[in-house]
């Protein structure tokens, strides 16, 4: 019985250290060996799971009364992603493990005084979703500043900006941040300045399109950068003006987004990952629970890390680094 790890966990083979893979529930067992078993092995695998599941009954009475699950999921359409199981009913979660797979009678078995049952009434449940690209930092940071996500017309977006108008900015001048527009909310695609300026005559705004490739601005921002009609556009970038007077409309590409965006100032460490944790929390709504971060500095590295160590990193994360702005440490 000793060589059997848990009933849905796995065996020692004795003879060579591998280990045997035994899937089970009560009165199904499927046993899958990586190596040709000797005999005398496969005898003492047969003896102790004739064993296991004689008293499969009993083990799961007592788990229910000494390790009841926390949560309980019964009467669904569960996908396991198990080619030889590939659907069950019901699924029960002790703690961060997924203790049960099955059938609903063998997760009522670990229902105790103070689960949490919940009726799936024949919806789906799955493992969490893998998002293989996903700029999660600069997402929070839309998530905790003026978002446009998702508006379709002009009359939207108005109501929303007016909205931020009573939010705090960053740095001393207020700055109104965030942004995630769409172009095709515009008429005619193009966003003007002078909306801006009319909701924020006072403060600078600065704020990304939906595609991270423009910056729309006000005239306050522009003033800051010391930009002007005369200026000069960047290499790799364009500082959009009107086809008929000249006059900077407020858009900004690629390279020339930075000419303002470099006079943001940086959030503070305790924002930052009050933006991480904004992410994490709207990636998990909709069942994403591990993700690849591309591209980040050692700046943008830090509230990871900060949310690592403390244990509040609630998201597999795999992260690429970026040679912009990088320092070793």
């Amino acid at each position: 019985l000793s060589l059997v790890d848990g009933l849905n966990g796995s065996a020692l083979n004795p003879a060579g250290g591998e280990r045997t893979m035994v899937r089970m529930e009560c009165g199904v067992i499927s046993l899958a060996n990586e190596i040709a078993m000797k005999p005398a092995t496969e005898l003492l695998h047969f003896v102790v799971l004739v064993f296991v599941l004689s008293g499969c009954e009993q083990s799961n009475q007592l788990d229910a009364a000494s390790f009841p699950a926390d949560d309980v999921f019964l009467h669904g359409g569960i996908y396991t992603v198990y080619a030889e199981q590939p659907w069950a009913e019901a699924a029960a979660v002790r703690g961060d493990e997924i203790v049960y797979v099955g059938s609903n009678s063998g997760a009522e078995a670990l229902i105790g005084p103070d689960t949490q049952v919940h009726n799936l009434t024949g919806r789906m449940l799955l493992p969490g979703f893998h998002d293989s690209h996903v700029h999660l930092l600069s997402g929070g940071m839309l998530e905790i500043g003026c978002k446009l996500t998702g508006l379709i017309s002009l009359a939207e977006i108005r109501k929303r900006l007016i909205e931020c108008k009573g939010r705090p900015g960053i740095g001393s001048v207020d700055w109104v941040t965030g942004g995630n527009w769409d172009r095709e909310a515009f008429p005619g695609g193009v966003p003007d300045k002078e909306l801006l300026d009319e909701i924020f005559p006072d403060r600078p705004a600065f704020l990304y399109s939906v595609d991270g490739h423009s910056a729309w601005v006000n005239s306050n921002a522009l003033k800051i950068a010391g930009i002007d009609r005369s200026t000069v556009d960047p290499t790799q970038g364009r500082i959009a003006r009107d086809p008929q007077s000249g006059e900077l409309t407020g858009i900004l590409d690629e390279a020339a987004m930075d000419m303002v965006g470099d006079f943001v100032p940086e959030l503070a460490e305790e924002e930052t990952k009050a933006a991480l944790q904004a992410a994490i929390s709207l990636a998990h709504e909709y069942g994403i629970t591990s993700v690849i971060e591309p591209g980040l500095d050692h700046d943008m590295m830090q509230p990871f890390v900060a949310l690592s160590r403390a244990g509040d990193l609630k998201l597999r994360t795999i992260v690429s680094m970026s040679p912009i702005n990088w320092t070793p440490g």
